[in-house]
């Protein structure tokens, strides 16, 4: 193996054997996450699949499982299984039809059931019928509506026995209203004003729609709770009144007379009794009793036209229309569907609670192994903590490797976000160097460079054709020409400063040496020049004489027939050359 590749092949090495088990690792370890993941949503399917079908299952059933709680409440007060059936049948039916709960309707049944005694399930299925469909006409709450009827058979329990309970209450329902429709008043306020009265009416025996008016004509001009306490005065005085204004106010029988009879009887006993003779007699004899009186008196046509409308009432067929055209569709719509739900879930709860019975005493008798064997039931335990344990720690380790990921997401949205930012500097140092260039100094530098470029680019293209030039045949035949012609002149300029060095070493002579011509040392004086021509002349006698007296101080002349001249002297020494 060449040397040079050794290090080479070393680091690769290197880089194998450190990649080749950090790659298993991270593959071991990103196997472990993928199978933590898998795991986690194959039990996430699971559990998901699991409580959905319970809870489309729940769901379906939830309208019939509450409606049988409802009918389990009515069931436990000693209503008959025929009566509940019954009423089960008619809160279906009004569901469908006002768009009321149909367990509402079994709640509403299971309170009239607690309040009056002994309803038959004809009764109790037309209570509940009268209760829906005044709160519908009313837009009253059940439970309100249930109240409402109850107290007010407390009220008028003896005619509404007489009458017959379904009879009267169809009765009160239509006279409600009537009420609620001419004058304003709900049942919540008749309500509790007849609670006030507390059956001082019904003891006096004022018949239920005329008490019903008074108190709904006078709420309008003073409220009802003003109203409830001054009828509640006029019925308590009533009868002292007589003896008071020598007057009578009762029958044979000892009830007392009807409203308008009293206050015509009054009226024509004192005239207007608005005036202040009559308001002290009556304030007298009646208390705040008077302040009825008074109001009641200055609409006495109102007040009779009342209490004829409410005494012609039979029946509920007025508010059952009402009802109808109070009656939201989609409500219906909704209470509909609600109601075939209850119908079918009623009929598959009893073959589904077996199922749910058998659950119930299997996890009656799972806690009766719990407690007979507490040691094998803490290994249970701990087993399960043990399981719950590691799958949390497999949790967290993907929660950790998720959390990793997004801080890597997070760098490289933030790497994004600068290469952006940079691509949007550049756009504009681009747009800025455009701007610049269109201004008039900007064109100047513009020019200015582009004549460089220019002069730089001719500079590189002579600088080609001048290498190109060289490497051609007349190139180098011309460049040799030249060559020669400078070496000839260097040659001349190098024999004669070889001749003056060659005289200087004569003891006495000194030739040119201030002369800058003679003077100058030229690179070829030591390269040495062959001479062809043979030794002798003045170089052999100039030699000699140097040698024989080198050592004594001795005046050499030398002798020559020829004037000496540069020319002269250069041939001389050319000569001597060696």
């Amino acid at each position: 193996m060449n040397d040079t590749l050794r290090p080479l092949m070393f680091t690769v090495g290197l880089i194998d054997r450190i990649s080749g088990p950090a790659d298993r690792a991270t593959r071991s370890f990103d196997d472990l996450i993928d199978t933590a993941k898998s795991g986690f949503e194959d039990m996430k399917s699971g559990a998901m699949g699991l409580a959905a079908t319970g809870f489309l299952i729940y769901e379906s059933l939830t309208p019939a499982i509450e409606m049988n709680r409802a009918l389990a409440e009515t069931r436990s007060i000693g209503v008959q299984e025929s009566a509940l059936q019954q009423l089960n049948n008619t809160a279906l039916v009004l569901s469908a039809t006002y768009g009321v709960v149909a367990a509402e309707v079994v709640g509403s049944g299971s309170q009239i059931s607690k309040a009056i005694k002994g309803l038959t399930g004809d009764e109790l299925s037309t209570f509940t019928n009268a209760t829906a469909v005044l709160a519908t006409a009313t837009q009253a709450g059940m439970e309100e509506t249930s109240l409402y009827i109850t107290q007010m058979y407390e009220r008028f329990k003896g005619t509404a026995d007489a009458m017959g309970k379904s009879q009267w209450v169809e009765r009160l329902v239509e006279q409600t209203r009537y009420l609620k429709k001419e004058l304003g008043t709900n049942t919540a306020d008749i309500a509790d004003a007849m609670q006030g009265l507390n059956n001082l009416g019904t003891g006096l025996g004022v018949a239920m729609e005329e008490q019903l008016a008074v108190m709904a004509t006078l709420s309008k001009s003073t409220g009802i709770s003003d109203a409830e306490q001054q009828y509640t005065a006029f019925l308590e005085y009533a009868v002292a009144a007589q003896d008071k204004l020598g007057m009578s106010f009762t029958d044979s029988n000892g009830k007392l007379l009807p409203m308008l009879d009293i206050l015509e009887k009054l009226q024509g006993e004192f005239g207007d009794l608005s005036g202040a003779n009559a308001w002290a007699k009556l304030d007298d004899a009646f208390g705040d009793g008077s302040k009825l009186i008074q109001q009641l008196s200055k609409d006495t046509a109102g007040l009779g036209k009342t209490i004829n409308d409410l005494g012609k009432v039979n029946g509920m067929t007025k508010a059952a229309e009402a009802a109808e055209a109070m009656t939201d569709p989609w409500r219906q719509l909704a209470s509909g569907v609600n109601a075939v739900r209850i119908a079918m879930g009623q009929a598959l709860v009893p073959a589904i609670e077996p199922v749910i019975q058998w659950f119930a005493e299997m996890a009656r008798e799972v806690l009766l192994l719990i407690k007979l064997f507490p040691n094998i039931t803490k290994l249970i335990g701990i087993a399960a903590i043990t399981i719950l344990g590691l799958s949390a720690g497999m949790a967290l380790l993907t929660i950790a490797v998720g959390m990793g990921k997004a801080v890597w997401a997070g760098w490289l949205m933030v790497m994004n976000l600068a290469k952006i930012a940079t691509t949007a500097y550049t756009a504009v140092q681009w747009l800025l160097n455009a701007a610049f260039v269109a201004s008039p100094i900007g064109l100047i530098v513009v020019g200015f460079t582009a004549l460089i470029g220019v002069l730089y680019a001719a500079w590189h293209g002579i600088k080609l054709l001048w290498n190109l030039f060289k490497e051609s045949s007349a190139g180098q035949f011309l460049m040799a020409t030249v060559a020669g012609i400078v070496n000839w002149f260097k040659s001349l300029g190098g024999i004669v400063d070889w001749v003056i060095d060659k005289l200087n070493m004569i003891p006495g002579v000194n030739i040119g040496t201030d002369s800058a011509d003679l003077t100058t040392e030229l690179p070829y004086r030591k390269e040495g020049m062959a001479s062809e021509v043979p030794n002798g002349g003045v170089t052999s006698q100039i030699s000699k004489s140097i040698a024989d007296n080198s050592s004594s101080n001795t005046t050499v002349n030398i002798q020559t027939t020829e004037p000496v001249s540069p020319q002269y002297m250069q041939d001389q020494l050319w000569q001597a050359a060696p």
